[in-house]
């Protein structure tokens, strides 16, 4: 049997809650002080999910990064691949607020998203002078 220690995240209480349980399966959680504390623990205890934030390189910009993240949560085992994947991405400016980076990412159903508008550098200087 499996235990593991989770801090609920759901309220300001913080419970400190002890998840007990083999493969798919819970048989136990202790210390949660409301059914939101033991959904969200019985919920990271079988499959954690993360919102996914990183930056992707920008060629013509006037930034050389443009940061980025999930629409929604992904699986936490996913990130190191996620991160992986975007290495090789370069967009190209100008690149607008919420744009699609990347559609589906590893099959997930999940977007991930420009979360900032950079500007081409032309443009910038133009503006500029």
């Amino acid at each position: 049997m499996e235990e593991k220690g989770i801090i609920c995240i759901i309220c300001p209480i913080g419970c400190n809650i002890i998840v007990r349980g083999e493969d798919k399966a819970i048989n136990s959680t202790v210390g949660n002080k409301c059914k939101r504390g033991e959904t969200y623990a019985s919920e990271e205890f079988l499959a954690p999910m993360r919102i996914f934030t990183s930056s992707v390189k920008v060629s013509g910009g006037i930034s050389p990064l443009v940061p980025v993240r999930s629409r929604s949560p992904i699986p936490k085992k996913l990130l190191f691949r996620c991160v992986e994947q975007l290495r090789s991405l370069e967009l190209k400016a100008p690149v607008l607020l919420y744009d699609i980076a990347v559609p589906d990412i590893l099959g997930t159903g999940v977007d991930i998203v420009t979360t900032t508008a950079v500007i081409e550098d032309e443009v910038f200087r133009k503006n500029k002078d």
